[in-house]
């Protein structure tokens, strides 16, 4: 099987709104922080998918991150719990070992491995909640008890975001990203 890559139409029309001009906007070095972190952290899902010995199919990119597609024979949930995992413990060290020579990759590397550790739908601290609740108690109390926590860490990010945007009016970005993760869970 080939290894395909595929891209979101969300983010090819925001790849076309940079290359006409969008990124007079935006920060070169808040964009190429942030994609480094991304990269980062995809490629500590795919080594750890080599080590685990996954055969990895394809990756498609959107808007809100990347989602590995996997091939072949089903994993165990140790080895998801493992791939999901290397993830973010990639953007924790790299955050920690160029803390001072790059303290906006380190921050953007924070931010995402500790969003990504959030056990919501899609995120990687979803799988991993799963596989370990799977592991002790089976497929259908991990699914019901994945759900629930994601469910209520979606609501508190909501309310969360909401506070600080109304008292503060500040965080626009947080709220926008809770609204989508609302969305996209209760849609």
């Amino acid at each position: 099987m080939k290894f395909r890559i595929k891209f979101s139409g969300a983010l090819i029309a925001f790849a076309v709104f940079l290359l006409l001009g969008g990124y007079r906007f935006m920060d070169v070095e808040i964009i190429s922080s942030y994609l480094a972190a991304a990269t980062l952290h995809e490629i500590g899902h795919i080594v750890a998918a080599k080590v685990c010995r996954a055969r990895i199919a394809g990756i498609t990119f959107d808007v809100m991150g990347a989602r590995m597609h996997l091939c072949g024979a089903l994993l165990s949930y140790r080895d998801e719990a493992v791939i999901a995992f290397f993830g973010p413990a990639v953007n924790f060290i790299s955050a920690a070992f160029f803390f001072r020579a790059f303290p906006l990759f380190s921050e953007f590397s924070v931010m995402l491995g500790t969003f990504n550790m959030l056990p919501v739908t899609s995120f990687d601290g979803y799988r991993i909640l799963y596989s370990l609740v799977a592991l002790r108690s089976g497929a259908n109390t991990a699914d019901k008890v994945s759900r629930l926590f994601s469910m209520i860490f979606v609501v508190l990010l909501w309310l969360f975001a909401t506070y600080v945007l109304l008292r503060y009016r500040s965080g626009f970005t947080l709220f926008i990203f809770s609204c989508l993760l609302f969305f996209r869970l209760y849609a």
